[in-house]
């Protein structure tokens, strides 16, 4: 009697088994991985925010928030698997490692997952700040927030791109300036942090032609030098020396377009030409640019006589000495 008892019992509970094994399997969700985050693309951007990043990885299916460096972003959308977008929130400059969280839990911190918060790069000067409508002057130019490496950081003239740049750090770079219409050009620095702004200190003019000389006033003087010489003509802007027979002037000013002032070197007896070199150029030699250097000294007065007279005046008077 027992064993037929146990036979009737045993397909009962195979039963109660199998329809226990049936309901965990409807119940029990599909395991979720924990997110793993490989990259991030483009890794950097403003401080200000609204950046819309891609962010690569496996486990990503299902995410849930992202956060880079605690602070959460917005418009966080799941793609597939590998793939999840979002847009990045406000934050002091630095890095920031980004983190995806899903039902599984958060992902580890990884080298590729790190988004960096850039300020807008700032302009405080440039030299030099003239150059030729051909392009090709390499400009220096220092500021703030310069990126360093290949490719993150551009400059525009007047917005058009250098084609070389080289950043040496934070704060100054290289630029070689493209070619550009006569007149003032901006320059503008471009990091992911953003566009300068347009400040005075940024003005590069373009210079369209070479300087003439039209008159030398003195055009003569004496080998010692130290005359001031009245150099006019045109396209004197942004001028940068006066030589004379290939000697550099001193005290040299530019007063406009039209007028150079500087004193003549010494150099021996002869004629020579003054040229000036400005951002489109040398000035071309020819008749109006002689200069001729003499052997007369200055005057010494020895002696006077008579050593006075009467108010009225009217009295002869010699003067005795050497360079008559």
């Amino acid at each position: 009697m027992q064993q037929a008892h146990l036979s009737r019992r045993v397909p009962g509970g195979l039963a109660l088994l199998a329809a226990l094994i049936l309901a965990l399997l409807v119940v029990t969700p599909a395991f979720a991985a924990v997110p793993v985050v490989t990259s991030v693309t483009p890794n950097s951007g403003p401080v200000a925010g609204a950046t819309s990043i891609t962010i690569t990885g496996t486990g990503l299916t299902g995410a849930t928030a992202v956060k880079i460096d605690g602070v959460s972003a917005t418009s966080v959308v799941p793609v597939n698997d590998t793939t999840v977008t979002a847009v990045t929130p406000a934050h002091i400059a630095g890095p920031g490692n980004v983190i995806v969280t899903n039902v599984d839990g958060d992902s580890l911190v990884s080298s590729g997952g790190v988004f960096t918060f850039r300020e807008i790069p700032g302009v405080t000067s440039i030299a030099p700040a003239t150059g030729p409508t051909s392009g090709g002057t390499v400009v220096t130019v220092n500021g703030a927030n310069f990126v360093t490496g290949t490719g993150n950081t551009a400059v525009s003239f007047g917005g058009n791109a250098s084609t070389s740049v080289a950043v040496a750090s934070a704060t100054q770079l290289t630029a070689l300036a493209p070619a550009g219409a006569a007149g003032v050009a901006d320059v503008r620095v471009t990091t992911t942090g953003g566009t300068s702004a347009n400040v005075a200190a940024d003005n590069f003019t373009y210079a369209s032609a070479a300087p003439v000389i039209t008159t030398l006033s003195p055009s003569g003087g004496t080998i010692a030098g130290g005359t001031v010489v009245t150099i006019t003509g045109t396209g004197f802007a942004g001028a940068t020396s006066a030589t004379f027979g290939g000697v550099t002037g001193t005290s040299f000013i530019v007063d406009s377009d039209t007028q150079i002032r500087v004193s003549s070197p010494a150099r021996v007896a002869g004629i020579v030409d003054v040229v000036v070199t400005g951002p489109g150029g040398a000035s071309v030699t020819g008749t109006a640019t002689k200069y001729t250097y003499t052997t007369a000294s200055i005057p010494v007065v020895t002696a006077v006589n008579p050593v006075s007279s009467p108010i009225s005046g009217g009295t002869v008077v010699s003067i005795t000495g050497t360079g008559f």
